[in-house]
């Protein structure tokens, strides 16, 4: 993918599970099949309403926790906080920049609540184990295509956004330090001097204007890439549960994309009919004519026979067995 920090890296390149579950309707299941593709929906027109902007939330908190840290170097937390809001009004977090399109997965294979939210009435639904270790672009390719888990925990969030912080911070740190060492040898070389005469001119180390624009402009782009590739993995705890794993697919709104066109439908969003962009994938291996299905599950309340035929309708033979999960 493209370059981010370290840390970042690990977290894309966490291990693939052999089975990643995705929930659905039993019609909506139907229609996978037999067109072999698979649909991932704009990230601000998912089912959960901070979807993408969560990570604005934990950013500005964490930002004011590290208010000493910021003043050390001369830095106002709110100019930070200003710049935030740029990159989410007008930068690279906002509508106008980017789309960003998210197939979801579960790594949790039979739980209630996915049951409840995406397989379909009263449980009748399914959900479908996909084998996407195929998916993945190699990491030294320049994308910004990812499959990585969510991440739901304070904690662990917060270590993430420490990482697009120093990226921005250490050259300012860094400047710093060579001005305070600048200022020592300024105070202490005629001292140098009284004892050495021919110690000559004081060594300091002067960075060009240019030099010091050209770090500083780097460190707010390297932050801001960083953050663009955490806004779509940033969840609140209260969904924990749901171990969700995302394919992501940001497009440039400046780039056509002829081979994956922007596709609209008509559905139900935030109490409204609203048009939602959509885009459809293909997530067949290059050497594979079907989808890299292994496993289904149907619903509590979900009848075996029709999966089973819609699954041998198009070729597929793989296991099916019932959700362990109890309702009245």
């Amino acid at each position: 993918m493209f370059r981010v920090s370290p840390k970042l890296e690990s977290l894309f390149q966490t291990p693939i599970p052999r089975e990643l579950w995705h929930y659905t309707s039993v019609s909506a299941f139907a229609k996978i099949l037999s067109s072999g593709k698979f649909w991932a929906t704009e990230a601000r027109f998912t089912s959960d309403p901070t979807e993408y902007v969560f990570l604005r939330k934990v950013v500005t908190e964490f930002l004011n926790s590290q208010e000493p840290r910021l003043a050390r170097v001369g830095l106002d937390v709110n100019v930070l906080l200003e710049l935030l809001k740029i990159h989410y009004e007008k930068g690279v977090l906002s509508p106008g920049f980017a789309d960003v399109f998210i197939a979801s997965f579960s790594k949790a294979e039979d739980l209630r609540s996915q049951w409840i939210a995406y397989g379909g009435e009263a449980y009748r639904g399914v959900s479908i184990a996909f084998d996407l270790g195929h998916v993945r672009p190699a990491s030294d390719l320049d994308t910004s295509v990812t499959l990585a888990p969510c991440v739901y925990e304070k904690e662990k969030q917060e270590e993430l956004i420490l990482e697009p912080l120093n990226r921005f911070i250490e050259p300012i740190e860094d400047l710093q330090k060579e001005h305070e060492r600048n200022y020592a040898i300024k105070k202490t070389w005629p001292i140098v001097q009284s004892i050495w005469p021919d110690a000559g001119e004081p060594p300091y180390t002067l960075t060009p204007a240019t030099e010091i624009r050209d770090l500083l402009v780097q460190g707010a782009k390297n932050m801001s890439r960083d953050l663009f590739a955490l806004a779509s993995q940033f969840k609140n705890p209260k969904f924990e549960e749901e171990h969700e794993w995302r394919l992501v697919l940001p497009r440039s709104k400046k780039k056509d994309s002829p081979l994956m066109p922007i596709k609209t439908r008509k559905d139900c969003w935030n109490g409204a009919q609203v048009e939602i962009p959509y885009i459809e994938l293909e997530l067949q291996a290059a050497d594979a004519d079907r989808l890299p299905i292994v496993k289904v599950i149907v619903g509590p309340r979900c009848d075996a026979a029709p999966v089973e035929a819609i699954l041998k309708s198009r070729g597929y033979d793989v296991p099916i067995t019932p959700s362990q999960i109890p309702v009245r």
